[in-house]
């Protein structure tokens, strides 16, 4: 299967970009980007970190477009993405914005964004496609908000945005083109996607033993160590951490999901 698997040690090259932009309060970011990367040194990736200021909408993109920049069929490629997600509710006009609703990473703000600066997760897939038949998408978040359900919780997710074609930061033309794509090419059958939860759920960080990290990371990297030695399949890492969710962190709510022919 993918990575996680003895499939891995066939790669020639192993490269991941780890992407942390600590917005709107969040705590565990930086840990949790720390904590992946060590992870994956483990694994022999050479890893690319864009955190904090850095993860800006051009400076998450630009990471993403280097990240690929030499990829072959033959590379392992792994992004990941620990921070607030969301979701714009799209139309025309405000008059007339119950169209299309788009998932985002929220990225750093800086002096040059824009009001509505999020990162699609359409842009990140367009980036990503045809570059290499091993492909891991890591998301640490969550695009609905709900309320915390105890104090210690933080939730991963921005409320909607309502907004027009014209506010966003991608033409309408691109989002149908990349939209398509999604739809129809076979190369994306070369995506894992992990998902801290389900759609319409909600993801959270918290802090247990004095340190703060997403429930997705703490318990996803400490599911993966042992596969190392005994490949599993995505499918069976993520029933384990979803009951280490429940069991250590006392989440009922967090549902993390995977996603891909491969998984």
């Amino acid at each position: 299967l993918y990575f996680p698997t003895s499939h891995m040690h066939e790669s020639k090259s192993r490269r991941a970009l780890l992407v942390g932009a600590p917005t709107a309060g969040l705590r565990g970011v930086e840990r949790d980007v720390g904590r992946m990367g060590e992870l994956l040194s483990a694994w022999d990736f050479d890893s690319q970190v864009c955190v904090g200021p850095a993860a800006t909408r051009e400076g998450i993109l630009s990471a993403t477009q280097l990240l690929v920049a030499t990829a072959t069929i033959s590379t392992t490629l792994v992004f990941y993405f620990a921070g607030h997600g969301g979701q714009y509710l799209v139309g025309h006009d405000h008059a007339n914005w119950r169209l299309l609703v788009l998932d985002y990473l929220a990225p750093t703000r800086d002096r040059s964004s824009g009001e509505h600066c999020g990162v699609l997760l359409l842009e990140v897939l367009n980036l990503l496609k045809g570059h290499s038949r091993n492909v891991t998408m890591i998301f640490d978040c969550g695009y609905v908000m709900t309320r915390p359900r105890t104090s210690m919780e933080r939730v991963r997710a921005l409320p909607m945005q309502e907004v027009a074609w014209q506010e966003l930061p991608v033409r309408y033309a691109s989002i149908e083109a990349m939209s398509h794509q999604l739809r129809t090419k076979l190369e994306y059958r070369h995506h894992v996607t992990v998902s801290a939860t389900k759609p319409g759920a909600a993801a959270f960080e918290a802090e247990i033993a004095g340190h703060v990290s997403g429930h997705l990371t703490a318990e996803l990297c400490a599911s993966l160590m042992p596969v190392r030695q005994s490949p599993q399949p995505w499918a069976s890492i993520i029933e384990n951490v979803r009951r280490r969710i429940v069991e250590r962190r006392a989440s009922w709510t967090q549902d993390p999901q995977v996603f891909g022919d491969k998984a």
